[in-house]
């Protein structure tokens, strides 16, 4: 027979936390002073990369056309061309990756920063409206794009930002839309 100390504790929901007010919600859930050094060390680690595999590459096929005419004959000869080669895409490389990567890192740090400064200075509002501006900012400064490639990219982080919210809503169980078991 079961004593009432085998038995379960009885059933006692939990408070559900507390939905947040735009006001006071950070975006992606995680604070401005950690989420612009974040996204800029992000933007900048990818830059490196990109930047670095595409230097790499223009300047592989650059040597390549370069030295057509004068391809070696001996088994030294394509040694030292190689090595040669391979120099010249290291250089070019990292040249690139520095140079892509500074870009992305300071375009994104800057869009980042815009958008923190724009939900300050309207008394802490944080919204569709910011970001779209910070992006349409942004991008009408930079010669190379109109306006409307930022205020899309402006709301294509809006709306990711908005899933994210909508995940931690569901998980928590504060939205009817989505059975959330946890079990």
């Amino acid at each position: 027979m079961a004593t009432p100390s085998d038995l379960p504790p009885p059933y006692d929901p939990s408070p559900l936390p507390p939905l947040t007010s735009p006001t006071s919600s950070p975006r992606l859930s995680i604070p401005t002073y950690i989420r612009l050094p974040l996204a800029t060390l992000s933007a900048l680690t990818l830059g490196v990369l990109m930047g670095f595999s595409q230097g790499g590459r223009t300047a592989a096929l650059r040597f390549r056309a370069e030295n057509a005419h004068r391809l070696p004959d001996s088994t030294k000869g394509w040694y030292l061309y190689h090595k040669s080669k391979n120099y010249n895409v290291m250089f070019a490389g990292v040249k690139e990756g520095a140079r892509m990567g500074g870009k992305m890192g300071v375009w994104v740090g800057g869009y980042f920063w815009l958008e923190a400064a724009i939900d300050q200075s309207r008394k802490g509002r944080k919204d569709f409206l910011s970001s779209v501006v910070a992006g349409g900012s942004l991008s009408s400064g930079d010669g190379g794009t109109d306006g409307k490639d930022g205020l899309a990219y402006g709301a294509y982080v809006w709306v990711v930002a908005g899933w994210v919210k909508f995940a931690q809503w569901a998980e928590a169980g504060l939205c009817g839309l989505v059975v959330w078991e946890k079990g």
